[in-house]
Order: C-alpha cells, then structure tokens, then sequence
C-alpha cells in the first residue's frame, strides 16, 4: 500500500541574531552599564530614604487587613503576626523595586542625552 505525502516547502531560516557593528555593540554595552549603575543607585537611595516609611506604612496595612479580616478585637497571635510581616515584606519589596525602576530610567535617559555618537563612530 503506497501513501501519498505532499513535500513541505520551509522558507529559509533568518538568522536569529543580526551580527552588530562593534561600535554599536560597545554603545549598546555603556547604555547597558548605566543603566545597571542608576538601578544601584536608586536602591542604595531607597535604603537611606524610603525603607523605614515603607516598613512602618506596610506594618500599618498589615495590622489594617488583619482587623479587617480576623474582626474588631485583635488579639496579637500568629495570624495577626502573619498579616504584620507579609505587609512589612510587600512594601518594602515594592518600594525597592520602585526605587531600582527610577533609577535604571534615570541612568539610562542620562546615558542617552550624554552619548557622542560621533566619538563612538554610531550613526544617529
């Protein structure tokens, strides 16, 4: 018994990654480093500026949604322990996170506006 199968045509394959010029490569790499160095930056600032507002305002939040959940009289006890931390661990997650965030964009909107393209040998 013979089958009948029809060929499949694949069109050629792209490369998956274009060769880039080495002065792009290395403006791209500087880009890159600033970029990295605002985000470290912004974290050491969140240490001096934002961790303890964010600690108290997350304890705050956790003891809020505790009473809110658990009812009126809190008795402290693991539940509530539980909702305190998690609140304390959220807020200063998020707010490192915030911080890092600005200070990447921040880092890398100054490496773009004090780019020479010239220098570096890139076309704008």
């Amino acid at each position: 018994m013979q089958t009948l199968t029809t060929p499949i045509l694949l069109p050629r394959s792209l490369p998956l990654r274009l060769p880039l010029r080495l002065p792009l490569r290395h403006a791209l790499r500087q880009h890159q480093h600033r970029s990295l160095v605002g985000a470290g930056l912004g974290l050491l600032l969140f240490l001096f500026v934002g961790l303890l507002p964010s600690l108290l305002t997350g304890g705050a939040a956790g003891g809020r949604l505790a009473l809110e959940l658990l009812g009126a009289p809190t008795v402290p006890s693991y539940g509530v322990n539980a909702f305190m931390v998690l609140g304390v661990a959220f807020a200063a997650t998020t707010g490192a996170a915030f911080f890092a965030l600005l200070g990447a964009a921040a880092g890398a909107a100054l490496s773009v506006l004090t780019c020479d393209h010239a220098a570096s040998g890139v076309e704008a």
